[in-house]
C-alpha cells in the first residue's frame, strides 16, 4: 500500500479543502456576530443529517462516536447566539449527503469533520475578539478543548487499523472527497440564498 493513508487523503483532497475554505470564508465571516451565526446555521444544516446517517453505520462505535458529535455543540452555540430550540429545529438541512455504505466510508467522511475540528483551534482564537468563548457561542470550533490533539491521534489510529486494504483505502479517500464536495456545494447553495 506504500504511502500512508493520511498522506494520500491529504494529497487527494487538498484542492477540495482549499475550495471549502473559500466557500466558508470563515475569517471574513468573523467580522460580525450575525455572519458568524449564519455560518453555524449552515454547518448545523449539514452536520445534523450527516451525524444521523453516520450513527447507522456498523462499527462506527469504534470511534466513540458519541464523544465526537458536533451537533450538540452547534445547538448550544446557536442558542447562546439567540436562536431558540424550535428555531434551530426549523433550520433547513442538507439532503445531498455523501453515500456511506461501510465503516471505511464513514471514516473517510469523518476525516473531513475531524479535520475541521483541528482547524477550529485557529478559529477559536479569532472568536475571542468577538467576545465568543467556548461557553458562549464557541463550542463548535473548540469541541474537544485541550483534548483536540489526543482525539485526532485516536482517530488516526482507528483509521490506520481499520482501513488496511487497498479497497478500503479507495473507499476512505473517495468518501473524504465526496464529503468535501457535498459540503462545498451546501455552503455555496446557502450563501446564494
Amino acid at each position: 500500500m506504500g504511502v500512508g493513508i493520511f498522506l494520500q487523503v491529504k494529497q487527494q483532497t487538498q484542492h477540495l479543502h482549499d475550495q471549502l475554505e473559500q466557500s466558508v470564508d470563515i475569517f471574513n465571516q468573523l467580522a460580525h456576530i450575525d455572519r458568524y451565526r449564519s455560518v453555524l446555521e449552515i454547518f448545523y444544516g449539514f452536520y445534523q443529517p450527516l451525524e444521523n446517517k453516520l450513527t447507522m453505520v456498523d462499527g462506527v462505535e469504534l470511534l466513540e462516536f458519541h464523544t465526537r458529535l458536533k451537533v450538540p455543540h452547534l445547538r448550544s452555540d446557536l442558542q447562546a447566539l439567540g436562536l431558540q430550540g424550535e428555531s434551530i429545529d426549523q433550520l433547513q438541512t442538507c439532503n445531498e449527503l455523501p453515500a456511506i455504505h461501510s465503516l471505511a466510508g464513514a471514516l473517510g467522511c469523518w476525516y473531513v469533520v475531524e479535520g475541521a475540528t483541528l482547524g477550529g483551534q485557529i478559529i477559536s482564537k479569532q472568536l475571542a475578539k468577538l467576545g465568543i468563548t467556548i461557553d458562549h457561542g464557541g463550542a463548535f470550533f473548540n469541541a474537544y478543548g485541550t483534548n483536540t490533539a489526543t482525539m485526532w491521534l485516536n482517530f488516526k489510529n482507528i483509521v490506520e487499523q481499520r482501513v488496511n486494504t487497498q479497497e478500503n483505502e479507495n473507499i476512505f479517500i473517495d468518501s473524504a472527497q465526496e464529503t468535501f464536495v457535498k459540503l462545498i456545494h451546501w455552503f455555496r447553495l446557502k450563501n446564494d440564498d
